[in-house]
């Protein structure tokens, strides 16, 4: 095991002067305060350990970055984004795919039909073994609020209940962490701060109850007021 410093800080190891210093600085600060020049707020920013901020930066989930509380739930993590100028709702978090995924639908929404694609050979196989034919791969910009990147998807013609999935490809590439327990995602910028990116609440309207994943927002089923879906036939 490696237990070398990482690049970024082996440049500025203290030497054994500098530390005995530093100690005794800091077990008595009134003999060094005058001896100290001032800094100033620019040579602090501009300083190259700030440079290594993002690489020193961990992403944490608390039990305040919880959507629903202490409620239990089986709700995957879906958040909306803006693609080509569209809103686009149902974006899929899922780390057990190994491909992005785009459907059919929301190709034509965005104005793009499949015979602009370029073709692919590849054939997605779910769960239950059945084959989906890619019609063919776009790469996109995907917008999640204050999060851009680009993505791959692979377009399927298939009644999914997502409109689009971002599998490991673009989960690895972003570094971004989704966590569906708490229904969010967090990403850290180039400064080093915590960015979050909170799940739709209200993914599922009512021309989508049919599909399995929109019970999990009925308040009668999650404990939870956010949502009411009104399932009686004929509405």
């Amino acid at each position: 095991m490696n237990l070398s410093a990482p690049k970024c800080l082996q440049r500025f190891t203290m030497s054994k002067e500098l530390r005995r210093a530093l100690i005794q600085a800091s077990m008595d600060p009134d003999n060094y305060k005058d001896q100290v020049d001032p800094i100033e707020m620019d040579e602090v920013l501009s300083s190259p350990l700030n440079w290594c901020a993002a690489c020193m930066a961990c992403i944490t989930f608390s039990n305040e970055d919880l959507q629903l509380g202490s409620v239990n739930h089986n709700r995957p993590l879906c958040v909306v984004d803006m693609t080509r100028d569209k809103r686009v709702n149902r974006i899929l978090f899922d780390y057990g795919s190994a491909v992005s995924l785009l459907s059919l639908r929301i190709l034509r929404a965005i104005g793009i039909t499949p015979n602009q694609l370029p073709a692919t050979l590849l054939t997605i196989q779910g769960f239950d073994k059945v084959g989906q034919k890619v019609l063919g791969t776009i790469a996109l910009k995907v917008e999640l609020d204050n999060l851009y990147t680009d993505a791959l998807f692979h377009v399927i013609d298939a009644d999914t209940s997502y409109n689009a999935l971002l599998g490991r490809p673009w989960l690895y590439t972003s570094k971004a962490i989704a966590s569906t327990p708490h229904q969010c995602l967090k990403d850290i910028n180039e400064h080093g701060n915590e960015k979050i990116i909170r799940g739709d609440a209200n993914p599922f309207h009512r021309e989508d109850v049919n599909y399995a994943n929109a019970k999990f927002y009925k308040s009668t089923y999650s404990g939870t007021s956010q949502v009411s879906l009104d399932l009686k036939a004929g509405n």
